[in-house]
């Protein structure tokens, strides 16, 4: 539990969505669970884990659908078990809950379990699903909101030098002044094509 615990608490997004696969095996035991997130609108797949491919689980589901509207729009975690929700879930899981940030009350995502053995189907794993579906919401907004500081802040802390945000601010600026005082303005990008094959201490150099 420790270690599944750890391995979520990270700074970057989708480190923490790699993390949730170790935090939901050791604490809910699934066969079989996916986790969406909310994009564009609609909940589209990030995680699928355990899933074969003979598995027809819908892979988004759009504002039209029974179980978006109970999940984003009416916030509720739906279980098999219920007689209310088994037509809701069925061919799509046994759980599924919507994953709130507590702080903003945002909805990011939906987090579901296709496959649960039967003695695993009981009111301490319901109650922990809600809790993981929290927890899960808690470090991904995080997460997501320190890769906009740092996208936004002056200096890169990988190069060094100034941001990419900080840098599209400025480009857009000196655009405008150059429209606005009828003054040519160029730009000269330079890329490393490799970078991914090479190790931080040449980066460094060939960047400072």
């Amino acid at each position: 539990l420790y270690k599944a615990v750890n391995s979520i608490e990270k700074l970057q997004p989708d480190e923490v969505l790699r993390g949730a696969v170790d935090v939901m095996r050791t604490l809910l035991h699934p066969n079989k669970f996916s986790l969406f997130l909310l994009e564009k609108g609609r909940l589209e797949l990030s995680i699928a884990d355990g899933w074969k491919p003979d598995n027809t689980f819908s892979k988004t589901f759009s504002p039209g659908h029974p179980l978006f509207t109970r999940i984003v729009g009416e916030r509720k975690t739906l279980c098999i078990a219920r007689e209310e929700d088994e037509p809701l879930l069925y061919g799509e899981g046994v759980l599924a809950g919507p994953l709130i940030d507590p702080g903003s009350g945002e909805v990011l995502g939906m987090l579901k379990i296709e496959e649960l053995d039967f003695v695993e189907l009981n009111i301490t794993n319901l109650e922990t699903f809600r809790v993981v579906s929290e927890w899960l919401a808690t470090t991904y907004k995080n997460a997501r909101k320190y890769e906009y500081i740092r996208s936004h802040s002056m200096a890169s802390e990988k190069t060094q030098l100034f941001s990419y945000g900080f840098f599209i601010g400025h480009k857009n600026f000196f655009e405008e002044l150059a429209r606005r005082m009828d003054f040519q303005l160029s730009m000269i990008l330079v890329r490393i094509e490799n970078e991914e094959d090479l190790d931080e201490e040449i980066i460094h150099k060939v960047t400072g």
